[in-house]
Formats: structure tokens, sequence, C-alpha cells
């Protein structure tokens, strides 16, 4: 659903969107699967973090809007890892699992 609405309006699927956030996490050292980061994406998109309650409302979403909601998982994400595990927790990839 959302790959075909991605694709037909920006060229570009939203699958591959995805794999672009999952390499830009692997090459700051974070492995964040696309389960966990789907997951976040409908919570960030939709406020409801199961697809099935989700669906209503990003059949409605355009294909701008649902890039936008990647690009502020991608900011979030990165803030995350960046500013509170790194810088206020102290926490380094190599600590973690």
């Amino acid at each position: 659903m959302l790959t075909g609405k991605t694709r037909k309006e920006l060229g570009v699927s939203f699958r591959n969107m995805l794999s672009e956030l999952v390499s830009k996490l692997d090459e700051m050292g974070w492995d964040i699967g696309e389960g966990v980061l789907m997951r976040t994406f409908l919570v960030i998109s939709t406020g409801e973090p199961r697809f099935s309650k989700a669906r209503k409302i990003l059949n409605e979403l355009s294909a701008s809007k649902i890039k936008g909601y990647l690009e502020d998982l991608h900011d979030v994400l990165t803030y995350a890892v960046d500013r509170i595990l790194k810088r206020e927790l102290n926490i380094k990839e190599t600590f973690l699992p």
C-alpha cells in the first residue's frame, strides 16, 4: 500500500526509503531493524502502533506526507541515538549486544 502510493506519486518506493534509513543508521553504528522502524513510523504518522488500526489513516495520507513522516522518523531516531544514548547516557555501540 505505502510502496504503491509513494512509487506512483514520488517515483520511489516506501520500501526503498525505509531501507535507506536502515543503511544510514547502520553507518552510525546502530542495528535497528525494519520492523522497529515500521512500528515507529506507524506511531509517528498515525498515532497507532498496530497496522490494522493505522491502515485507514495511512490510506488517506499523500505520498509527500508519508515521505515527510519518514524524514521525521529519521530525525527522531538520529536525535535519540546521538543525543540521548551517546551523549546523555554515555552508551556506545560497542556496549550493546
